[in-house]
């Protein structure tokens, strides 16, 4: 079983995200719409070093060793299990369940990964920073099928249905789950989903024989 991380394991802080853009606007002089059009164009930080990205910009590099730790300390407070989530994980293994893990993310979540909650609970964990591929490419999800030495057909992929990740996973051949959450945006991509849905992490033990 293959898990999304961002708003399936853990609840992304949007308003502190939009917070610390601003905040690094400001330290580089560019208006905050700038930076965050520059900033999401490309989603280089998501493939690969956030300096890079943040150079590309224009940050000097007397700035960044600030700029990297503001960023760190946000994901350090941000990284932490949603209610339910290391408990399912933990239930899953106990049936012997290989699990897996794929997220869109930046090099802070890899570099924080040894100091959460979540370490050791996965077989797999592919990073988009580390791979350098995002989703819905079916090859992030391929990489984790490989990882744990399965067929993607024997897959389940579990995630909110963001960046239309669902149909990505389906691509690579995997059977895809929507765990649906009212309380976030409704992406077409949500709303049309089609599949197979649950309504709490913990539902998803019920798609696994005991």
């Amino acid at each position: 079983m293959i898990f999304d991380l961002w708003d399936t394991l853990a609840d992304f802080d949007t308003e502190g995200a939009s917070a610390l853009e601003r905040r690094i606007a400001e330290r580089l002089n560019i208006e905050n719409s700038r930076f965050h059009e520059c900033w999401w164009k490309t989603k280089s930080h998501l493939t690969g070093a956030v300096a890079d990205s943040l150079r590309s910009i224009g940050a000097p590099e007397e700035a960044l060793p600030e700029l990297l730790a503001l960023r760190l300390d946000f994901f350090r407070r941000t990284l932490l299990p949603r209610p339910g989530a290391i408990e399912t994980l933990r239930a899953l293994r106990g049936r012997q369940v290989r699990l897996g893990l794929v997220s869109e993310c930046s090099e802070e979540v890899p570099t924080l990964w040894e100091e959460t909650a979540f370490a050791g609970a996965f077989d797999s964990t592919v990073f988009s920073c580390s791979v350098a591929l995002l989703k819905p490419d079916p090859r992030i999800f391929l990489c984790a099928s490989t990882e744990l030495d399965v067929e993607p057909a024997e897959c389940l992929f579990i995630g909110d249905g963001g960046n239309d990740e669902l149909r990505g996973a389906e691509r690579a051949g995997m059977t895809a789950v929507l765990l649906e959450r009212p309380e976030l945006p409704s992406f077409p991509s949500r709303r049309s989903w089609e599949g197979c849905r649950i309504h709490s992490l913990a539902g998803v033990l019920d798609l696994v024989v005991p």
